[in-house]
C-alpha cells in the first residue's frame, strides 16, 4: 500500500517532505528504502518507533489504514486519510468519517489512488478544515470511554422504565435539528427566541462543527427526542441548555437526560440559566440535582465525588 501512496502524492504534485512509519517486520521497509532517492520530495523511514504519539502531534495529516490507529490519531487531533484495509474496519472508518475527524478514501481493493492523493493534498490546502477535522477527533476521542459504557449498560429511565441516552452529534443531524429549533414555541425561554431560518441555521451548523468548546448531544430514546449542549464559557464555567420533542414532554426525558449528561462529565462543575417563569425548566433541573447558585436565575450542579457514583449538590 505504501509505495503506491508514495507514487500517488508524487504524480499529484506534492513535494513537501513525508515521514512513513511501519513495523519492524514490514515488508515494505527496504522497497520505501530504495524508493526514497527516485521520489520528488524527501521522506524519513522509521522502523518500529516508540513515540507514536509524538510523531502524530508533530504531523499535520496522515494517510493510513482504517483499523485502530484512527482512535489514537483522533484523540491527538490528527486528520486522517483512511483506507480500508479489511472487512472489520468499514463500520469504525465510516462512524469516525461521519463525526467529521476522518476522510474515507474507500475500500484498497478498488481504490482510485489519484483521487486520494487528490483529497490529501486538498484538506493541506484547506487548514480551515483540517482544523475542524482535528477538533472533531479530540471531541469523539475524548477520554469519556468508561462514563459512555457505564451510560449504554446503565442508561438513566424516564417516567415509562425507558432507557436514555446521549450520543455526540454529526453533521447528519443538521435537519433534525432544524426541525427541532424551528418547532412552534421550542424557543420561548432562549436568550434569542427568534426561530433561525434555514440558511441561518445551516451557517451556524458549519461553525458548531468548529467549536471545540462546544459538546452538543442527541437524547435518545432510543429514538432521537431532542438535544443538550454543553458551551464553555470565559469564566471558565460550563453552561448547560437543553431541548426535548414537544411530543415526548413531561415524560422525564429531560431529566433523564440531564442525569445522562452529569455521569458523562463527571469532573465538570456544571451551570444552567433558568429565565423567570420557566417552571418546566426549573422542574427538570432540579430533579437532575441542581441548585440555585447565588440567585439571578443560575444553577448548579457539583463535580461527582470519586467513588460516590451519584453528583454532590450544594445549596
Amino acid at each position: 500500500m505504501t509505495p503506491r501512496v508514495l507514487s500517488a502524492l508524487a504524480d499529484a504534485g506534492y513535494r513537501a517532505p513525508v515521514t512513513v512509519i511501519v513495523g519492524a517486520s514490514a515488508e515494505s521497509a527496504s522497497v520505501l528504502t530504495e524508493m526514497a532517492p527516485r521520489l520528488p520530495y524527501p521522506i524519513s523511514v522509521l522502523h518500529d518507533v516508540d513515540d507514536m504519539a509524538a510523531q502524530m502531534t508533530a504531523a499535520d495529516i496522515a494517510i493510513m489504514a482504517a483499523g485502530s490507529s484512527l482512535l489514537e490519531a483522533a484523540s491527538l487531533g490528527l486528520p486522517v486519510v483512511a483506507v480500508v484495509t479489511a472487512d472489520n474496519q468499514q463500520r469504525q472508518g465510516a462512524a469516525i468519517h461521519e463525526a467529521g475527524a476522518i476522510r474515507l478514501a474507500g475500500d484498497w481493493n478498488s481504490l482510485d489512488l489519484p483521487a486520494l492523493a487528490d483529497m490529501a493534498l486538498g484538506l493541506l490546502r484547506d487548514p480551515s478544515t483540517l482544523q475542524c477535522m482535528s477538533e472533531n477527533g479530540m471531541r469523539l476521542c475524548n477520554g469519556r470511554g468508561a462514563s459512555r459504557a457505564a451510560l449504554a449498560i446503565s442508561p438513566p429511565r424516564d417516567n415509562a422504565g425507558n432507557g436514555i441516552g446521549l450520543r455526540p452529534a454529526s453533521f447528519n443531524d443538521a435537519e433534525l435539528m432544524f426541525r427541532w429549533q424551528t418547532t412552534p414555541g421550542a424557543r420561548k425561554w432562549m436568550r434569542n427566541s427568534a426561530a433561525p431560518s434555514y440558511a441561518e441555521h445551516m451557517a451556524w451548523w458549519q461553525r458548531r462543527l468548529q467549536m471545540i468548546d462546544l459538546d452538543l448531544y442527541i437524547v435518545e430514546a432510543p429514538k432521537p427526542v431532542g438535544y443538550v449542549r454543553v458551551d464553555g464559557m470565559a469564566d471558565g464555567r460550563h453552561e448547560v441548555s437543553i431541548m426535548i420533542d414537544p411530543d415526548h414532554a413531561g415524560r422525564g426525558v429531560g431529566t433523564a437526560a440531564l442525569r445522562a449528561l452529569r455521569r458523562l462529565l463527571p469532573e465538570l462543575p456544571l451551570h444552567a440559566e433558568i429565565r423567570p417563569g420557566n417552571l418546566a425548566s426549573a422542574s427538570i433541573f432540579a430533579k437532575a440535582g441542581y441548585r440555585q447558585d447565588g440567585g439571578n436565575g443560575w444553577y448548579r450542579s457539583d463535580p461527582i465525588a470519586a467513588g460516590s457514583g451519584d453528583a454532590r449538590t450544594t445549596p
